[in-house]
């Protein structure tokens, strides 16, 4: 067994695995700052953050109804955000963040 199958074993409220996972998701992955998972049965809801910045920027795609994580979860893949143009790829949400001083 895997460290996440041993650890998923162990824990039996979902809403605690997914925060766990959340967690782990900063600690394992290069350069990673803050993380969320922002679907809930394949419906738009932040469930778990480890950072203030991370909910302000979902609040700016669920009020606009643009923006990489909704992109994700429409298309079920994975999308890069951090590239040279997220202001052309989703300008309603980029002006929020601006306006919310959320970088």
């Amino acid at each position: 067994m895997t460290a996440l199958a041993d650890m998923l074993s162990t824990i039996t409220d979902g809403d605690a695995t997914v925060e766990r996972i959340c967690l782990d998701a900063v600690d394992s992955i290069d350069d990673a700052q803050a993380a969320a998972v922002a679907v809930r049965d394949g419906v738009p809801a932040t469930i778990c953050s480890t950072d203030d910045v991370v909910l302000a920027v979902d609040g700016a795609q669920y009020e606009t109804g643009e923006g990489p994580c909704l992109e994700a979860i429409a298309t079920q893949s994975l999308v890069v955000a951090n590239g040279p143009s997220p202001a052309d790829r989703w300008p309603a949400s980029v002006r929020f963040m601006v306006a919310w001083k959320v970088t």
